[in-house]
């Protein structure tokens, strides 16, 4: 009887942690912390992402992370936040004092382990993602919500809160890294207290009505 090594069940989810979506690297600028493909190790581990349904949403907060040595010194701990919606994974990363938002096409990248009979390094050589330009979002994000219709993404920080609306993207078979614009906007909070959370209201009939409550106890 011949003997064959198959692969691990599930194993483009696995790889999903090796993705370039998490390197610290973006096409938009060179000389970020990290550059060069240096991965870090308070990043999130995108593995952990897919046991949900292709339609279900899906949120990590990965902040308290901490692979390093504790007899070592300590490198200050990046927050790094995952939403999941229709197959579609939002990552927000963060480099310096600000944040930025990439995106994966899970369907894209099965489809990619799949061609390469999951050959997870030559895979790796054609994953590509999209990068969201956000203007108005120069702030490390600590929460983001997408609202029920997938278009909507919002991002609070200490005493800031954006809505950025999500572009439609049209993916191809072409390797694309690439950075592609979005509209955003900050609201204007008529407290000055720090920002405790965010969260779409589920009633709201077009699911576009963001409630925010602040630390002094105002629900906007």
């Amino acid at each position: 009887m011949t003997s064959f090594n198959l692969p691990p069940p599930n194993l483009w989810l696995q790889a999903l942690s090796l993705h370039p979506v998490l390197e610290h690297y973006s096409p938009l600028v060179d000389d970020c912390e990290g550059a060069g493909g240096v991965r870090d190790a308070t990043l999130p581990d995108l593995s952990m992402i897919a046991a949900e349904g292709p339609g279900s949403e899906h949120i990590l907060d990965v902040s308290s992370l901490d692979l390093g040595d504790k007899e070592t010194v300590r490198r200050p701990i990046r927050k790094s936040l995952v939403v999941v919606h229709e197959g579609l994974v939002y990552v927000c990363l963060h480099f310096g004092s600000s944040s930025r938002i990439r995106i994966v096409n899970l369907r894209k990248w099965k489809g990619l382990m799949d061609e390469t009979g999951d050959d997870v390094k030559e895979a790796l050589q054609d994953a590509d993602y999209k990068e969201l330009r956000l203007v108005e979002v120069d702030f490390v994000v600590e929460q983001m919500e997408l609202n029920g219709t997938g278009r909507h993404l919002a991002l609070k920080g200490t005493k800031d809160v954006a809505i950025v609306v999500l572009p439609r993207i049209i993916w191809t078979d072409r390797v694309q890294r690439e950075v592609i614009s979005a509209t955003s906007w900050r609201l204007d909070l008529t407290s000055h207290a720090e920002v405790a959370k965010v969260l779409w209201h589920h009633l709201s009939e077009k699911q576009i009505h963001l409630m925010v409550l602040t630390t002094d106890g105002v629900l906007e």
